[in-house]
């Protein structure tokens, strides 16, 4: 007779091998969706993530150690664990925008594995089925699956947040110094993600150790539980603390951190649309249908009920703070939510984990509430497949909508490399899909210069204002001290004032007119629709046709007289 150990450890198998062909399925639809759109150019902040490790990347390359760890510190605003490991990938690779988006495509099938493993820690027992359901739900959450053929921090976030939520469980479960260090380099390393998702993982850690401080033992064993209690407290936070004072040592770091303040007024965070804000994405994007969205509140519920149990408080305490970090915090937009809410999918297999194992010794005294409860779950389930259905069908046409520009981009793009012939120059009025960093990642992956550095093809840029004399006298400062070799304006873009002719007969003494092309580039607004509608292939197809426009670009090519 098979022990029953044994027979844990097939259910395990079993589930991990489900996992894992679900994963590995999402994986292979998103990386041909990545394929097929390969051309499309990357807007600001994809270029800005990509260009970070390229940067780390080309000092690598010439074998300046000492540049790269130079350049590491100084990317204040977004710190540069991510960049470390997407500059491997380069390395190995070769520097692409497929590399780059695929990098993010497995930074989630590596997370979907962690979120599995947390289940795992969850419950003894039945931590397979807790990680099953939570892993599965991940992989149907539209935010998730929209980030994931993006070169961004969603993913990466969620994979790094997630690893130091595993080690946590683990080292409080067996307490040891090698543990308790492994999970503070995983808060450091999580907190060098990106700081908001450090913010919520240290408040979530701290109020864990806090609320065990408040619950000693008797008075006459109280000293032998305290020393414990700060021997804990210095494995798991003084490594950190330590790496955040090296961290945050100069000024600027810190200016980097508080740049993410939210730039909206109080009155408008705590408005009735912005509090309603994430839980109406939570119902629309990140719950396989509206309907289910019952069952992960019911396991919310039960949670604060199992309140004791140390791992599903932590999972709970980490997606309130995490939402009321995004409450308070920055613009509202549904991706900021990402590295929070599978704590909700986890949240909702141990529910039904529970249900599953007190099913037989329940039913006599609770028949009509459990009949209820499944019933409910089965119609909840049945509703999750046509919304699954539309997401599946609209997700290639999701990817066009999200990488908001088309090919047409690279036309321009390629135009200006030819007139300026690989000499730096400097930018007028670029816009989001069309920015300096998506230039200077062109001139850093095409022909650059061998041994050639990051900041050596960077580019300078400006957005113009009204002409006034000391506007003018600056932008002639910037193009002279710059190093620029010519200048090249961008009229009829959607960024910056309609003020270049006037600059330009201002500064016609230094500017020398060199080439002159308009260009037609399609566009598309539809964010607004994507935050607020459920996505079907029928109604994005309809936003994106009432949101499509037509930029006509006329790019003006000045050399720069003596320079």
């Amino acid at each position: 007779m098979p022990h029953p150990n044994e027979k844990r450890l097939d259910a395990r198998l079993v589930a991990l091998l489900v996992l894992l062909i679900l994963d590995s399925l999402a994986a292979l639809f998103i990386a041909q969706q990545i394929i097929i759109y390969q051309d499309y150019p990357f807007d600001t902040d994809e270029a800005t993530h990509a260009n970070n490790a390229l940067i780390l990347t080309l000092d690598l390359r010439a074998g300046d150690f000492r540049a790269f760890l130079r350049d590491s510190y100084q990317q204040a605003y977004y710190p540069p664990t991510f960049s470390w490991l997407r500059a491997v990938a380069y390395l190995v690779f070769g520097a692409t925008p497929v590399v780059a988006r695929m990098f993010s495509l497995a930074c989630l099938f590596a997370a979907v594995l962690v979120i599995y493993a947390v289940g795992l820690e969850l419950d003894e027992a039945r931590g397979w089925l807790v990680g099953l359901v939570a892993g599965s739900l991940t992989l149907t959450a539209q935010p998730i699956l929209d980030h994931a053929p993006l070169a961004m921090l969603e993913t990466p976030g969620l994979l790094v947040s997630f690893a130091l939520l595993w080690a946590y469980l683990r080292a409080m479960k067996r307490p040891s110094a090698a543990r308790l260090l492994f999970t503070s380099l995983l808060l450091t390393l999580t907190f060098l993600t990106k700081y908001t998702y450090g913010l919520a993982s240290l408040a979530t850690l701290a109020i864990m150790g806090f609320s065990a401080a408040l619950s000693p033992p008797k008075p006459e064993r109280r000293l032998e539980w305290v020393r414990p209690l700060l021997w804990r407290w210095g494995w798991l936070f003084g490594p950190f603390v330590l790496a955040m004072l090296a961290w945050f040592g100069p000024p600027y770091k810190l200016n980097g951190l508080l740049a993410y303040v939210a730039s909206q007024p109080v009155a408008e965070r705590f408005s009735r649309e912005g509090v309603l804000f994430y839980p109406r994405s939570i119902v629309l994007h990140y719950a396989p249908s509206p309907l289910f969205t019952l069952v992960m509140v019911a396991s919310v519920i039960w949670t604060g009920v199992q309140w004791r149990h140390r791992g599903l408080r932590l999972l709970l305490l980490y997606l309130a703070v995490g939402l009321l970090e995004m409450l308070i915090n920055s613009q509202k937009t549904p991706r900021f939510i990402v590295t929070f809410i599978p704590a909700a999918y986890l949240l909702t297999g141990a529910m039904l984990a529970w249900l599953a194992a007190d099913w037989q010794r329940q039913w006599p005294r609770l028949e009509k509430r459990l009949a209820a409860a499944v019933t409910l779950l089965a119609v909840c389930l049945v509703s999750v497949v046509p919304v699954l259905g539309e997401r599946l069908r609209a997700y290639p046409l999701l990817l066009q909508a999200q990488y908001e520009t088309s090919p047409q981009a690279n036309a321009l793009a390629a135009w200006i490399e030819q007139q300026t012939a690989g000499q730096r120059f400097y930018l007028v009025n670029p816009w989001d899909q069309f920015s300096a960093a998506t230039l200077e990642w062109r001139r850093a992956t095409g022909n650059p210069p061998p041994g050639a550095r990051y900041h050596e093809l960077s580019l300078p840029w400006v957005f113009l204002q009204e002409p006034r004399p000391e506007q003018i006298a600056e932008t002639r400062r910037q193009i002279q001290t710059t190093g620029s070799q010519y200048v090249v304006a961008l009229e009829g873009g959607p960024a910056g004032g309609p003020y270049w002719p006037d600059y330009a007969n201002a500064l016609g003494d230094i500017l020398i007119p060199a080439g002159r092309q308009q260009f037609a580039i399609e566009q598309y607004r539809v964010s607004g629709w994507l935050d607020q509608s459920p996505l079907t292939r029928e109604g994005l197809s309809q936003a994106m046709s009432a949101g499509r426009y037509t930029l006509y670009v006329q790019a003006t090519i000045y050399q720069v007289a003596g320079q």
